[in-house]
């Protein structure tokens, strides 16, 4: 019925009639009023058909607007979701990576048992551990480069309480160290 009487309104128009806004939008809408929104604009321009001609053609922009409007939505809907799975993907990469990074550490760790400074009861000697043994008991590669750091720089640890002093590591890791640590 609409698809009709809009063709119907469209034939009427005379030919070589201009299409532009400015011809068959009011003079009051032309221009948005101070303050008011784009919505309250297009739901004025809706309600003042100024002749059938301009009043199809206003309804017919207005329904491409909403068209756009709503394949727009569903884009941003499939590119939200896109971006939910790559972050999916990411942080499981970033797991696998952390996961070989401690395989790593325990394997060097094993394949090196003299270098490893333990103690009859596993407990690794914080003075004297390399990076792979700081891995293999759970200390992550910023974690452990900051121990070895402030271990350079204060010439060592005089007891496992001076793990509290480096900054940057989670209390749990620190306790961590303690637990496994000797100095």
């Amino acid at each position: 019925m609409r698809v009709a009487a809009r063709s119907r309104i469209f034939s009427a128009r005379p030919q070589g009639q201009s299409s532009a806004p400015e011809d068959w939008l009011p003079s009051d809408l032309r221009q948005a009023p101070s303050g008011a929104s784009t919505g309250e604009v297009v739901h004025a321009a809706e309600s003042v058909p100024a002749d059938p001609a301009a009043a199809a053609e206003l309804g017919a922009e207005v329904q491409r607007l909403r068209r756009e409007l709503r394949e727009a939505e569903k884009l941003v809907k499939s590119e939200r979701s896109r971006a939910e799975r790559a972050e999916q993907q990411a942080a499981g990469l970033r797991e696998r990576a952390e996961s070989m990074k401690r395989a790593a550490a325990q394997a060097a760790a094993i394949a090196n048992p003299e270098a490893a400074h333990e103690d009859s009861a596993g407990r690794v000697d914080l003075n004297s551990a390399s990076f792979e043994q700081l891995r293999a008991i759970g200390v992550s590669v910023t974690q452990a480069a900051r121990l070895i750091g402030q271990r350079e720089q204060h010439g060592g640890f005089a007891s496992v309480d001076d793990v509290d002093g480096i900054v940057g590591i989670p209390k749990n890791v620190k306790q961590t160290l303690k637990d496994h640590g000797t100095a």
